[in-house]
């Protein structure tokens, strides 16, 4: 929010939690509830409420001096500024006349620890109104519009993104403060910014969002997707922020956050994760830059010490190729995967556990294993630096290569794990998983353009001509004509041809460039089978681990894995 020199006045109904962006110029306020609180920033206010004290019939003048102090919580914006409520005291099952008056200005608050409660005794409210019409408070409000950031509620400040192109995009901050670099790219969903936020495919980057509202839904645990955040920073065009005011407490909410699940703001967040955030930047611009010119490099900082032209050379010393993100963002022990969440979601009930799965965490999502055990699994989640033979001693059904962040040339050493466990068991590959697998058959993977990020990418089912919406997450792609005989494209990506699937029959080997899991994102990709991303029969125990994982036969496991019925 950008603080002018006017004003936004929020009425706020206690009761029902609920917000108008309006002022009431009162000619009868008589209201089904009793508490209303009138917050207020900005030199106007002034003449704006003295207005609806006149049409209480009382001047501002008589009504700062006749009547007591009411049982609301006040914010004081100014130090000497002069104070203005207005709060009715009493119920009523009716609606009286009002007149509304639409306000188009903009609003503030400081930081609770400003707020007081004015002590009153019973007596004097007793008698200081009749009991035969409702009790009014109406103060005057007198503030200057320059509030110190440190006053504000939340943590905002000058901000600069600087991309390594030269050019400069000033903002506001949120979250954390400082300065980092990492590289830019955006996303296109419209939902899920949560799951986005903890999805570890995004170290080192700043993640722009395109959808203009964020913030809305606050955040909850349940729909993390990781137990850290691992991004480098938040671009987006508007934040929804504010505060929701309680009986006698304060409560940092957000004005525009309606979800029931929300357990906290976005910015406080990502604040206690030391996230970086800036919004009243547009996004609509740096998109179309990037879709122009690519991925950038881009630095952001909040320090005014530090000038374009060093934050500009620091971009230019930055690079996101060739680093190892991996390590950073993988589990550092074995596990297996229990789902916190239980039976509260639906998917999670399942008749027991047929199949041991073993799954190599290079930046695993959550519900890649929530809807692995919705399959009948029992998951093994293992670092990106775990042996192949310490794998095949554990005689899984199935091996996962999951997501992960940043370049798959940078790991070769999980390329040559992958190599180690081809053909020995069923493996299945997912976004980073996908390129490792095309590497470790002897193919290239290049960096594309600008990627692609988001919930509404089209790829082409090529064994059935099915058309699937799907959730992607890269930078990096598979390049196909690199790859050797037997190994087949099985979807490519409508919006630019790109490999989006691999399948070797003769291996049991499968893989999907895109997220068939979405979270967030479209279901097109959850096939309705008893096991997509294994695809084995489990015959009677033998000491033959290869006997023990019979496979179906390279023509019908290649039907499963494209969804063919």
């Amino acid at each position: 929010m950008v603080v002018n020199d006017v004003a936004k006045l929020w009425i706020i109904d206690m009761e029902c939690n609920s917000a108008m962006v309006k002022l009431m110029m009162v000619r009868d306020l008589r209201l089904r509830v009793a508490r209303l609180f009138l917050i207020c920033y900005g030199a106007r206010v002034f003449d704006l409420l003295d207005r609806a004290a006149a049409h209480l019939g009382h001047s501002p003048s008589a009504v700062r001096t006749s009547t007591p102090y009411s049982d609301f919580s006040l914010l004081s914006l100014a130090e000497n500024s002069e104070t203005c409520f207005a709060k009715p005291t009493v119920s009523s099952s009716e609606l009286g006349d009002t007149t509304m008056a639409s306000a188009s200005m903009t609003f503030t608050l400081i930081k609770p620890s400003t707020c007081f409660l004015p002590k009153y005794s019973s007596s004097s409210s007793s008698s200081s109104c009749s009991s035969t019409s409702p009790r009014f408070r109406v103060f005057t409000l007198r503030c200057s519009s320059q509030v110190a950031a440190s006053e504000r509620p939340w943590k905002v400040s000058d901000a600069r993104l600087v991309l390594e192109d030269g050019s400069v995009w000033k903002a506001k901050s949120f979250g954390a403060s400082g300065t980092q670099v990492g590289e830019v790219v955006f996303n296109t969903s419209l939902t899920g910014y949560q799951e986005i936020l903890t999805d570890p495919s995004y170290a080192g980057q700043f993640v722009l969002m395109t959808n203009p509202h964020i913030g809305n839904t606050g955040v909850n645990f349940d729909d993390e997707e990781s137990s850290e955040c691992f991004l480098a920073g938040l671009v987006i065009r508007s934040l929804s922020i504010g505060y929701i005011l309680l009986p006698l407490l304060i409560h940092e909410y957000s004005s525009s956050t309606s979800n029931w699940r929300c357990k906290e703001t976005l910015c406080d967040y990502l604040a206690k994760r030391n996230i970086m955030g800036i919004y009243d930047v547009d996004t609509r611009a740096i998109t179309r830059r990037l879709r122009e010119d690519g991925s950038l490099i881009g630095v952001l900082s909040t320090e005014e010490s530090k000038t374009d032209e060093e934050l500009l050379k620091m971009s230019w010393s930055w690079d996101i190729v060739g680093i190892d993100l991996i390590s950073g963002v993988s589990c550092k022990a074995p596990y297996e995967w229990v789902d916190k969440t239980n039976s509260e979601w639906d998917f999670n009930s399942t008749g027991g556990e047929t199949f041991r799965i073993v799954a190599y965490d290079f930046g695993i999502k959550h519900n890649i294993l929530r809807r692995l055990a919705s399959y009948g699994c029992k998951i093994t989640v293992v670092p990106s630096t775990w042996l192949a033979s310490e794998t095949l001693k554990m005689k899984p059904d199935g091996v996962l290569f999951s997501n992960g962040p940043g370049d798959p040339s940078a790991v070769p050493y999980a390329v040559e794990t992958v190599k180690q466990i081809l053909g020995k068991v069923p493996v299945f590959g997912i976004c980073m998983g996908h390129q490792l697998l095309g590497q470790a058959l002897g193919g290239k993977t290049f960096k594309m353009k600008f990627g692609h990020h988001g919930g509404n990418h089209p790829v082409r089912n090529l064994r059935t001509g099915h058309v699937e919406i799907s959730a992607q997450n890269h930078n990096y792609a598979v390049d196909p004509a690199s790859l050797p005989e037997g190994v087949e494209v099985t979807h490519v990506n409508l919006n630019d041809e790109s490999c989006a699937g691999l399948a070797y029959p003769a291996k049991n080997i499968m893989s999907l460039q895109y997220h068939p899991e979405a979270s967030p994102g479209p279901h097109d990709s959850d096939y309705d089978l008893p096991l997509p991303p294994v695809m084995v029969v489990r015959t009677d125990d033998t000491e033959d681990s290869n006997q023990e994982n019979q496979q179906v036969d390279g023509d019908s496991w290649h039907d499963l894995a494209l969804g063919n019925q």
